[in-house]
């Protein structure tokens, strides 16, 4: 799905294959039945994210850069 929308701007002066968007066409045609799910691209992430113990290090090697 990105390849075809990257392929059909105008800028890239490309021509999209028939097999490819006929590919593409029957795969939006499960996601429409819900056999298939399509997924974003992108950062949509929450993150790493600390636990006590990790957070309390990384305080406290700050701290230490902080003071040298």
């Amino acid at each position: 799905l990105d390849l075809v929308k990257a392929l059909e701007l105008e800028l890239s002066e490309q021509i999209v294959p028939d097999d490819l968007i006929s590919l593409v066409d029957g795969f939006m045609a499960k996601v429409t039945q819900g056999l298939e799910q399509a997924y974003e691209t992108g950062y949509g992430g929450s993150g790493f994210k600390f636990n006590e113990e990790e957070d309390e290090v990384r305080r406290a090697a700050n701290k230490a850069r902080a003071k040298e």
